[in-house]
């Protein structure tokens, strides 16, 4: 069963399952879950297709549980919403970069599809595309894939990159993305990759060494509101980060990838916040790895090994 609970000290609602306790741990390609297969060990059976969304048999979200139950003044809800997985490709050693731009393409349209249609549910109030590559980032399952959570609350990062970008918007009349956009091809020193209608920039400030941000240069809110040519750029900008990850230490680098969407539902709902996907790679050099230890998880205070403009000139000589 599955419940949320919210910390009394931040405010934040967590997500309870005990389903995830019987995860699948893949050991190799003979025993993956998401390779065409017989049921009930495979997911899918034919391997007649591109890109296939399901819902995850092991939710942190959206399990049926017995309500209304007390905790003694603890707040505590049903763990409403959505999670569903999305496969880029029926093959095995399918990375999304190896895919290519025109299949990307296609994994960003389901995106905006998936995204859609779960804004329809009225208990849904964020949504959040994201992919775990590599056992680095705690991916258990090898093949490439992406996950999808709508959770029925806004949750407490997205809360404050909307308060950060409305109080920018009153300051300077301006949207934050759109600025950011301008301040990056002005300066030139973090700009990764730039066409007519996608960028890709190391930030000025990064939580991660290697960080990277991928944005669309007209302004828009949700991955719905792209033309064809602005999913083509977006798909182009996000093979070109993952090339240059995987040719900077010569190994398939573990990452964290998020797309940033503003809530659906909820007053936050109204904030006018610009598409934004965000690269979060674990690495530091080849062998080492960014630890979350003390200052980030007692205080949410990052401390980064490189600066972004070393690191930007880093990841344009990988190839």
């Amino acid at each position: 069963m599955s419940e949320l609970r919210q910390d009394a000290w931040s405010g934040e609602w967590i997500s309870f399952s005990d389903l995830r306790q019987s995860r699948p741990v893949e050991t190799g390609a003979a025993e993956c879950p998401f390779c065409p297969g017989e049921p009930p060990s495979h997911e899918v059976q034919d391997a007649d297709w591109d890109v296939m969304v399901f819902e995850n048999r092991f939710p942190g979200l959206g399990g049926a549980v017995e309500w209304p139950k007390a905790y003694g003044g603890y707040a505590a809800r049903a763990a409403a919403g959505h999670a569903e997985v999305v496969l880029y490709s029926p093959r095995h050693d399918a990375e999304l970069c190896d895919l290519g731009p025109r299949r990307v393409r296609q994994v960003v349209d389901v995106w905006a599809d998936r995204t859609t249609c779960l804004a329809r549910d009225p208990e849904v109030q964020a949504i959040l595309i994201f992919e775990n590559r590599g056992r680095a980032v705690g991916a258990t399952v090898e093949h490439p894939h992406g996950q999808i959570y709508a959770y029925p609350f806004v949750p407490s990062r997205t809360a404050q990159e909307m308060g950060t970008v409305e109080a920018f918007a009153r300051s300077t009349g301006l949207c934050l993305g759109c600025e950011v956009i301008a301040r990056e091809i002005r300066d030139g020193s973090r700009l990764l990759f730039a066409d007519d209608h996608a960028l890709a920039h190391v930030p000025f400030a990064t939580r991660f060494p290697y960080e990277v941000h991928v944005l669309v240069r007209r302004h828009v809110r949700f991955l719905a509101d792209l033309t064809p040519a602005e999913r083509d750029g977006l798909a182009r900008a996000l093979c070109q980060v993952i090339a240059r990850y995987d040719g900077l230490f010569g190994i398939k680098l573990p990452y964290v990838m998020v797309v940033h969407q503003p809530p659906v539902r909820g007053p936050l709902a109204r904030v006018d916040a610009h598409l934004r996907v965000a690269f979060l790679p674990p690495h530091r050099s080849a062998n080492r790895l960014k630890v979350i230890a003390g200052s980030e998880l007692g205080a949410g205070a990052f401390l980064t090994d490189v600066l972004p403009e070393v690191a930007t000139q880093r990841l344009r000589g990988a190839t």
